[in-house]
């Protein structure tokens, strides 16, 4: 999870003249046994700013600012608290990347392709096997580049009598 944070932050170095970024996504997680279909809402604000907000089907929050990274989870009480060491920096994505088409691109991260798909030149999908071989489809919906965005919602919300895990 903290590679694929990792990934999306430096996905946006490529949008060179994007500053803010806000979508709904639809995110699917299909392994041998099961598929998952999670959605929500994603915030971009550069340099260092993202918040996913997982609505179904549970609720979740991941918050991001500079190298801490905040996964608040309402269900279970508790936020993990992480730090993403140096070793996680990840030259720019697409300085990397072949170009397919105009609108399709591949990359290789930590040997993970990823499959990137734009649409009206707006992100619209990200495809690729996770390390454990889970098929991961993220699309998103309602694109909007270089709205302002409160900045109150990338401060993150945890509740005092969560648990908290370093």
């Amino acid at each position: 999870l903290l590679l694929f944070i990792v990934f999306m932050s430096e996905l946006f170095s490529f949008f060179e003249n994007v500053k803010t970024f806000d979508a709904n996504f639809s995110q699917i997680i299909r392994s041998d046994e099961e598929k998952i279909v999670y959605s929500g809402k994603l915030y971009i604000q550069k340099p260092d700013s993202i918040v996913w907000i997982y609505e179904k089907p549970i609720e979740k929050y991941i918050y991001i600012r500079d190298r801490s990274v905040f996964i608040v989870e309402p269900d279970l009480e508790q936020v993990i608290i992480k730090n993403i060491s140096p070793y996680f920096q990840i030259t720019s994505i697409f300085e990397n990347s072949k170009k397919l088409s105009d609108e399709r691109y591949i990359t290789k991260v930590d040997n993970i392709d990823y499959l990137i798909l734009l649409r009206s030149n707006k992100l619209h999908r990200i495809i690729y096997h996770d390390e454990v071989d889970n098929y991961i489809e993220l699309t998103f919906h309602d694109v909007i580049y270089n709205q302002k965005i409160n900045t109150n919602i990338f401060l993150p919300k945890i509740p005092l009598d969560y648990d908290r895990i370093y």
